[in-house]
């Protein structure tokens, strides 16, 4: 599971990282905490980390194909978000599958 969980926190960080690196307080916000919750994540390295990240990843999924529907101005950059936290949250449930 270590280098599954890894390669998962290590490709969260580094999203979040360039997210870190756009313009906007959204963009920000998002990185920072992709950052955090992939930090967190790698060190607790435990099934209750990994399924409540997925949980994380599932509720901003959720949360973004609202936004989506609602605000045509945001509509891409929400379908996006939408679409990475779900490839996000099935990563992780995967990983908590492979724990023992």
């Amino acid at each position: 599971m270590a280098t599954a969980a890894g390669a998962l926190e290590g490709a969260r960080t580094a999203y979040g990282l360039s997210l870190l690196t756009r313009p906007g307080a959204m963009n920000k916000a998002l990185g920072g905490r992709m950052v955090l919750q992939g930090g967190a994540t790698l060190w607790a390295d435990d099934e209750l980390a990994h399924a409540g990240g997925g949980l994380v990843d599932a509720l901003h999924a959720v949360s973004m194909v609202g936004l989506a529907a609602v605000s045509s101005t945001h509509r891409r950059e929400a379908l996006h978000a939408a679409l990475t936290a779900t490839g996000f949250a099935a990563a992780e449930a995967f990983v908590w599958l492979l724990s023992p």
